[in-house]
């Protein structure tokens, strides 16, 4: 018997018609789990669950620079030369 824990939601015959959603773990013959992995509906569940995403830190959600500093950096930018003349119509 093999443990494998199911990537997407499925109902079949590699698991005699009964339904599984995403995420959960069950048992199953030699032959219907290594189908299953395979075919890239399961994995092995000896292979670590993926995690909740990492939560943002507080210095990549607070800029640490002082507010006349990034402006500073802005205007230092050559800027683009605008385009004279009518806008194009798009079609």
């Amino acid at each position: 018997m093999e443990t494998v824990r199911f990537l997407a939601d499925y109902r079949g015959v590699l698991t005699g018609e009964v339904f599984y959603q995403a995420g959960d773990v069950a048992e199953f013959d030699e032959q219907p789990a290594e189908a299953l992995i395979r075919d890239g509906r399961a994995q092995d569940a000896s292979v670590a669950a993926p995690g909740p995403a990492a939560e943002p830190t507080a210095s990549a959600i607070f800029s640490f620079e002082a507010p006349g500093e990034a402006k500073a950096e802005l205007s230092d930018r050559p800027e683009a030369p605008r385009k004279r003349g009518r806008p194009r119509k798009v079609k």
